[in-house]
Order: C-alpha cells, then sequence, then structure tokens
C-alpha cells in the first residue's frame, strides 16, 4: 500500500473539520472528527466509482490520524478489557444488550 501523503493533502477549515484532495488539486471530501472523537471520512457525492487503492489511501490516512486518539481511549478504558470480557459489543454495534 502506497503513502496516503504522496497522494492526498489536508486542508483545515474549521475545527475538527478538513477538506481532502487528492495530488492533482482535485477535492475529494472531508474528514470530520465526531463526537466520539475519532476522525471520519465523509463522500462529498455518491456519484463515480473508488478504486481499492484510492479506498486504502484514505483509510491509512484515517488510521494515522485516529492513532494517538484511539490510544487514549484505550488507556482509559484499560486496553480493551470490555471487549475481552464479553461485556462490550460489536464495533458499530448500536443495538441496547439483553433487550
Amino acid at each position: 500500500m502506497s503513502d496516503w501523503k504522496n497522494f492526498l493533502t489536508l486542508s483545515p477549515v474549521g475545527e475538527g473539520v478538513k477538506q481532502v484532495y487528492y495530488s492533482n488539486g482535485k477535492f475529494i471530501g472531508n474528514i470530520i472528527q465526531d463526537v466520539d472523537g475519532y476522525w471520519k471520512y465523509s463522500f462529498p457525492n455518491a456519484h463515480g466509482l473508488w478504486e481499492e487503492s484510492h479506498l486504502q489511501m484514505i483509510a491509512s490516512m484515517l488510521t494515522e490520524l485516529n492513532t494517538d486518539w484511539d490510544n487514549e481511549v484505550k488507556e482509559y478504558f484499560g486496553h480493551g478489557r470490555l471487549e475481552e470480557s464479553g461485556t462490550g459489543g460489536v464495533a458499530g454495534d448500536t443495538s441496547v444488550q439483553g433487550s
């Protein structure tokens, strides 16, 4: 996988919002810091097709940007003990346990 910094540029536009540009200067979307503290990608529209390599670059960018925060969250919650003990839900699962 190629280094995303060779192809993508981030331009801050406000608190918790950065625009993402491809190397040719084309705007390709925003990354937004969500209420949970993690950066997430927002596609500008539903038009067009995205190649696997482009999605991998976006994923690499998010992984790098979220690493410090993810480490803080893991430290605070004891390195994932909630998930290991079986009391936590699946990542992204918004269902209520035991209902």
